[in-house]
C-alpha cells in the first residue's frame, strides 16, 4: 500500500536512438505515462504500459524499465534493514489500486514470508489502536506506539476547531486561511479514520498498521495509517520552531484507512479472488 503519483522512467540514450525518436523522448514517455495514469482502473499493469512503450518504438525504455524492475531496484523488506533480512521484489502488476482511497496492494516474489496479522473486517470505532512503525521512515528503529486514541465522527468537528484555534496561537504569523483550510480538509476526506499518534509516529508513519487487542481475540490490524493534518508542520520552515514549541499532539490529526473499507472496494465481483486472499476466507 503506497503513493502511486509521480512515475518517470528514464533511460540513457545511444546517439543513433535519439536521431531516431527526437530529442523530446523523455517528454513523450512521460506523457504517455500520465496518460496511462489517468484512466479509471482498479489496477496498475505496467507491464501492459512497457509492452506499449516497446510497440511504440521505446524499446529501449521499456527494457531498462524491465531490467530495473527485475533487479529488485523496486521491493519489499521484512525486518530492520540493517539485519540480514530478506528484499521481495514488487510484481510489475498492481493487482489493485484506488486512487482516490490513496491505496495500492502490491503482489511480491516468494517463497515465504512472515506470518501475516489478521485484518480486522467488521466492527465498531474502537477506542484506541496501537501502531507499529518507523518514524520518519527510518529503516532501523522500529516504534511501538500504544493506545492512540480514535476521533469518534461525532467530536470531530469540535476537534478540529480546537486545533485550528491551538495553531493560531502557535503560529501567530501564519496566514489565517492556510490554516483554516487545512484543517477543513480533514472533513473532504470520505471514508477515512481520523486519530492522534504521539510525537514519535506523525511523521514519516505513513503505511503502518493500526492493531486493535483484546483479551479473547488475536491482535487484528484494524487501520493502515496514511497522512496527518496538519502537514505544515513538518516543513523545514516549522521544525526548528517545533522543537521549542510545546504543541500538543491533540492538535495533529492523523487518517488511516480501515480494513473493513478495503474489505469493501475488493467486494467487486471480479475483484473476490483478491479479497479472499487477502482476508483468508475460503470462499
Amino acid at each position: 500500500m503506497s503513493h502511486m503519483k509521480d512515475i518517470c522512467i528514464y533511460s540513457p540514450l545511444k546517439s543513433n536512438e535519439i536521431e531516431d525518436v527526437g530529442t523530446d523522448i523523455e517528454t513523450e514517455i512521460e506523457k504517455g505515462i500520465n496518460n496511462w495514469m489517468n484512466k479509471s482502473a482498479d489496477s496498475l499493469k505496467f507491464s501492459s504500459l512497457l509492452e506499449a512503450l516497446g510497440t511504440a518504438g521505446f524499446s529501449f525504455a521499456k527494457d531498462e524499465a524491465f531490467k530495473t524492475l527485475q533487479e529488485g531496484f523496486i521491493s519489499v523488506v521484512f525486518g530492520n534493514e540493517s539485519t540480514q533480512s530478506k528484499n521481495y521484489p514488487v510484481r510489475t502488476d498492481i493487482p489493485f489500486y484506488s486512487k482516490t482511497d490513496d491505496i495500492a496492494i502490491l503482489e511480491v516474489n516468494w517463497t515465504q514470508l512472515p506470518d501475516p496479522f489478521p485484518l480486522a473486517r467488521f466492527g465498531n470505532l474502537p477506542e484506541c489502536v496501537h501502531v507499529l512503525g518507523y518514524p520518519y521512515s527510518r529503516g532501523y528503529e522500529q516504534i511501538f506506539d500504544p493506545s492512540c486514541p480514535l476521533i469518534a465522527k461525532e467530536t470531530l468537528a469540535s476537534s478540529s476547531s480546537a486545533a485550528v484555534q491551538g495553531c493560531k496561537e502557535a503560529f501567530p504569523d501564519m496566514d489565517v486561511n492556510t490554516i483554516e483550510s487545512t484543517y477543513k480538509s480533514i472533513f473532504s476526506k470520505s471514508g477515512k479514520v481520523w486519530l492522534h499518534c504521539s510525537k514519535s509516529t506523525t511523521h514519516g508513519a505513513s503505511g503502518s498498521p493500526g492493531i486493535i487487542l483484546s483479551d479473547h481475540e488475536e491482535p487484528k490490524v484494524y487501520l493502515m495509517l496514511q497522512e496527518g493534518v496538519p502537514g505544515f508542520i513538518y516543513d523545514n520552515q516549522f521544525r526548528n520552531r517545533m522543537e521549542n514549541l510545546s504543541f500538543p499532539n491533540k492538535f495533529v490529526f492523523e487518517s488511516g484507512i480501515s480494513m473493513s473499507k478495503v474489505y469493501t472496494l475488493l467486494s467487486k465481483p471480479d475483484l473476490l479472488h483478491l479479497r479472499n486472499e487477502i482476508f483468508h476466507l475460503t470462499q
